[in-house]
């Protein structure tokens, strides 16, 4: 029996514009010609995670690569974080303010640029307890276990005159069954893996990323960065990315500011 070619999802939230880092690093990315872009614009990033990773469970992806508006990628990032098999691997990025730590932790603290250099010169994987989203491959089987413990997905079109009620819910069993599509509309089924958290709730009041990297090692899955696979972090203020040895002038200067999605 022929086993399935894997099929790589390529989600980037966005609000119409990326930086001209991603544009211009999206021609040269080495990716397989097996993948599936999946865009979504206009909604609050937590939203348009979910929005896109369960897309992703729709179309029977193995594997969603998250990609941030603002990173600029090198061809070989994907091809890096594939190579190591792993359920949870991220590239490593640096906050765009000093002392521009990596968007990484553990045990609360961010990982600093001088460790990730020493890490990297040992080609060694480096185990995180919180990651960003801004470039991350991660197998879909984690959100398929995520499924099963929210037990909720649902359907954003108002059908109040259907069901009495505003929003469709079903839970995770009746949502695979009807591949992640309302039985009503036909619509995407949506299910809440990411929460933003910030000045909503005083138990873990972290941003959405943050608060899926708990989700899942509560689960049991590990979650690594690559050392090895470094990506910037364009400033959305003046003409700089962050990278490894701090910010540094970018191109936007000769007019390569933004793209349009």
């Amino acid at each position: 029996m022929t086993q399935e070619p894997e099929l790589i999802g390529v989600g980037i939230p966005h609000n119409g514009w990326v930086t001209s880092g991603l544009a211009a690093s999206l021609a040269t990315l080495q990716l397989p010609f097996n993948r599936l872009m999946i865009l979504q614009k206009g909604h609050a990033v937590d939203l348009a995670r979910n929005m896109i990773a369960s897309m992703a469970m729709k179309q029977k992806c193995t594997k969603l690569f998250f990609i941030d508006s603002d990173i600029r990628l090198e061809p070989d990032t994907f091809v890096k974080l594939w190579r190591t098999d792993l359920p949870i691997i991220s590239a490593t990025y640096f906050e765009r303010t000093p002392p521009y730590k990596a968007v990484a932790r553990f045990n609360g603290e961010p990982y600093t640029p001088e460790f990730v250099k020493q890490v990297a010169a040992t080609e060694s994987l480096v185990e995180a307890h919180e990651v960003g989203m801004g470039a991350i491959l991660i197998d879909m089987r984690i959100f398929q276990r995520l499924g099963q413990k929210i037990n909720k997905w649902v359907c954003l079109v108002d059908h109040t005159k259907e069901v009495n009620k505003m929003v469709a819910s079903y839970s995770n069993a009746q949502a695979l069954a009807q591949n992640y599509e309302c039985s009503i509309c036909h619509n995407l089924l949506i299910c809440p893996f990411f929460q933003s958290r910030n000045g909503f709730f005083d138990d873990n009041p972290v941003s959405e990323d943050f608060a899926w990297s708990k989700s899942v090692r509560e689960l049991g899955f590990q979650i690594y960065i690559s050392p090895q696979a470094i990506v910037h972090h364009v400033t959305t203020v003046g003409d700089f990315e962050i990278g490894i040895d701090g910010p540094k002038t970018t191109m936007s200067h000769l007019g390569l500011a933004g793209a349009r999605l």
